[in-house]
C-alpha cells in the first residue's frame, strides 16, 4: 500500500496525555483564539490509552478517530488481516482489491508486503513505537478526498443508486510520521527511525470512522 496505486484510483514524552498549546495576536494586536490557530498549535501526546503511543491536535483528532487510525497501524505491525479489513470501509475496500488491484493482492499479502518493507528499513524486525499526526485537513473541492469521495459515490451509485457521500459527516486528510523501534523494545516516542509524510483518508460515515489508503 505504501507503494501507492491510484487508478485507476486516483488511486516525550510522558504517562498518560501531555497536552500544550500556543497563543499569538494577530495584525490588531487582537487575540488569536485557539479555533483560529493551525493544526499543530495544541498538540496532545498520548502513550497509553490507545493501542499505539500517538500525538495529535486534540481540535482536529477525535478520540473515535485515534481508534481507527492506531487500530490499522496496529494491523499492519501484527500483520493483522482482520483488524486490517475491519478498519476500512468495505465499499472502497472491495473496490481497491477487485479493481484498482485486479484482484492480484489480498488483505494478507498486502500486510506481509508492507510489513517487510518496513522490516527492512528497521533492519529487523519493528514495532510502531509512536504515530505523530503532523497535520489533517478537511476534505475540499478539487483535491484528492474530493477524488475519493466521487470514486465512492460512482461505486454506491451502481450498487443501490444512491451517493454514499450523503452518509459521510466528516472526512480527513492525514499526513503522519510512523516511528519504529525494534520489536519487543516496548519503546514509546520517537526513535531515530521515521517515516515520514505518509498521506492517510479518514472519514466517519454515519456513525462509525474508516481507514483509506490510496
Amino acid at each position: 500500500m505504501y507503494y501507492a496505486l491510484m487508478r485507476k484510483c486516483i488511486a516525550l514524552l510522558f504517562c498518560g496525555a501531555l497536552a500544550f498549546s500556543a497563543t499569538a495576536c494577530n495584525k490588531d494586536d487582537g487575540i488569536i483564539t485557539e479555533d483560529e490557530m493551525p493544526y499543530g498549535a495544541t498538540m496532545a501526546v498520548n502513550l497509553d490509552d490507545y493501542i499505539l503511543p500517538v500525538q495529535y491536535d486534540y481540535r482536529f483528532i477525535t478520540e473515535d478517530m485515534l481508534d481507527v487510525i492506531t487500530r490499522y497501524y496496529y494491523a499492519i505491525q501484527t500483520q493483522n488481516d482482520e483488524l486490517f479489513q475491519e478498519v476500512q470501509f468495505p465499499l472502497y475496500h472491495d473496490y481497491q482489491l477487485n479493481e484498482v488491484l485486479d484482484g492480484e493482492y489480498t488483505d494478507q499479502v498486502i500486510l506481509e508486503n508492507t510489513h517487510k518493507a518496513i522490516t527492512e528499513f528497521n533492519e529487523g524486525d519493528f514495532a510502531f513505537s509512536f504515530i505523530d499526526i503532523t497535520d489533517a485537513e478537511k476534505g475540499k473541492e478539487y483535491t484528492t478526498s474530493a477524488t475519493l469521495l466521487e470514486i465512492m459515490d460512482s461505486l454506491s451509485e451502481e450498487k443501490d443508486g444512491t451517493k454514499i457521500s450523503k452518509k459521510i459527516k466528516h472526512f480527513y486528510e492525514l499526513t503522519i510520521t510512523r516511528y519504529v523501534a525494534d520489536a519487543g523494545s516496548n519503546m514509546k516516542g520517537e526513535t531515530n527511525k521515521a517515516l515520514q509524510g505518509e498521506k492517510l483518508f479518514v472519514f466517519q460515515c454515519e456513525d462509525k470512522w474508516y481507514i483509506l489508503y490510496c
